[in-house]
């Protein structure tokens, strides 16, 4: 039987030594040899044990290990001064070098293999993200022009004194119609300005890291615009991409969403971006656990019924929790849109704590004891209404009828 080889294009080659085949990789375990393997592919990109071992399905010892071994071998060199640098300043390619050293004529040949590799890469990130970018309009569209369903429990009538919820259709007007705070102009954005900010610089390097790719001019501006015009830090931009990573939103769109959301928050520091991250954590994770939901996130239009109750409402998770045990107790159902009600009833009624609840539920009983009864008249239906049988009616027109036939 004969076989042959897969081809492949010229950039997409990785070389693997003779040497290590003949040599190394046979005195080698298989997770070392894949981890070996996987850091020779990516060469000319910024990895960590982290990514190898999420990569490889290996734990963070196991690549350690991985690496030490092939260090200890000899043909891994982990000293700083040993990582060839092709370029020069910020403009440079980092690679992970065997044994041996390369020589000038190596190191410019390499240049040219990895120019050519970045240009395929970027013009394929660059469709990337124009697909991504447009598949997140669509999603917004989307989210903003979804209708309620009509048999739904928004509908559902309240009990126990509760005022029905307001339609989602309604809230989400009221949505639209707040103003959110106005953002700088994004031609505001000055890169050539930049090139000699050393702070920026370093951000572009850690962000690219985090999410592991190489940014698009595109990419560029969003980041310059939120750490240069919008004012944020380079610290907290840098939380807030680690934050998105582990998120699993590795891309530049996203962060920026998040970083605008903090911003309209008036969140400056790493601190405070901590603590209001604990802080959605706490109320998302309170609100799943009233409804009795345990195999799924919040969806978009839930959260944002979250986001109202805590931020512009500014109600106690205790408080939030009461009116969803109400809700469950009331509706038997998980209907965000009638604890809505009961929340928006408390706001209006100044309710801050469980006593000011208490008043409210006692206040309430004593109208509806106090209320006046309905007269206890009968009810009509069809056999109150059934006209009954005159006895003396039949009676005399039996004797007519006897009377004619006397006469017969």
């Amino acid at each position: 039987m004969k076989y042959e080889f897969l081809k492949a294009d010229i950039t997409s080659i990785v070389s693997l030594p003779s040497e290590f085949i003949d040599k190394y990789m046979l005195k080698a375990n298989g997770d070392y040899i894949k981890v070996y393997l996987f850091m020779l592919r990516n060469a000319g990109r910024l990895i960590n044990p982290e990514i190898i071992a999420d990569a490889l399905e290996l734990t963070i010892k196991d690549v350690e290990r991985a690496i030490t071994y092939w260090c200890k071998s000899g043909i891994l060199i982990e000293k700083e001064e040993n990582i060839a640098k092709i370029g020069s300043g910020d403009d440079f390619e980092e690679i992970l070098l065997t044994k041996n050293l390369p020589t000038k004529e190596e190191l410019e040949e390499a240049r040219r293999i990895l120019n050519a590799a970045n240009e395929l890469y970027k013009r394929k990130e660059n469709q990337e993200n124009i697909m991504a970018e447009a598949n997140t309009a669509k999603e917004d569209i989307k989210e903003q022009a979804e209708i309620p369903d009509k048999n739904s429990d928004e509908n559902t009538n309240q009990t126990d004194g509760e005022t029905q919820a307001e339609p989602k259709d309604q809230m989400r007007e009221e949505e639209v119609k707040e103003e959110k705070p106005k953002l700088p102009d994004r031609s505001l954005v000055d890169l050539p300005k930049l090139k000699g900010d050393e702070d920026f610089q370093e951000l572009v390097f850690c962000v690219q890291t985090y999410i592991e790719k190489i940014f698009t001019p595109t990419d560029t501006e969003k980041l310059a615009y939120l750490y240069d015009v919008v004012g944020m830090s380079k610290d907290l931009l840098e939380y807030i991409a680690e934050l998105s990573v582990q998120k699993g939103k590795k891309n530049i769109n996203y962060i920026e969403r998040v970083a605008l959301s903090l911003h309209e928050k008036g969140i400056t520091t790493v601190e405070a971006a901590k603590e209001d991250n604990i802080k959605f954590y706490n109320e998302n994770k309170a609100v799943l656990k009233a409804f009795g939901i345990y195999d799924r996130v919040l969806a978009p239009v839930e959260s944002r019924y979250v986001k109202k109750w805590f931020d512009e409402f500014g109600f106690s998770t205790e408080i939030v929790v009461e009116a969803i045990s109400r809700t469950v107790l009331n509706t038997s159902s998980q209907s965000f849109s009638y604890a809505d009600g009961i929340l928006t009833r408390w706001h209006n009624n100044n309710v801050r704590t469980v006593s000011d609840i208490k008043a409210q539920d006692e206040k309430h009983d004593e109208r509806v004891k106090n209320a006046p009864k309905p007269a206890n008249t009968s009810s009509k239906s069809k056999f109150n209404n059934f006209e009954q049988r005159n006895d003396s009616i039949e009676s005399d027109m039996q004797n007519k009828f006897l009377n004619e036939l006397n006469k017969m």
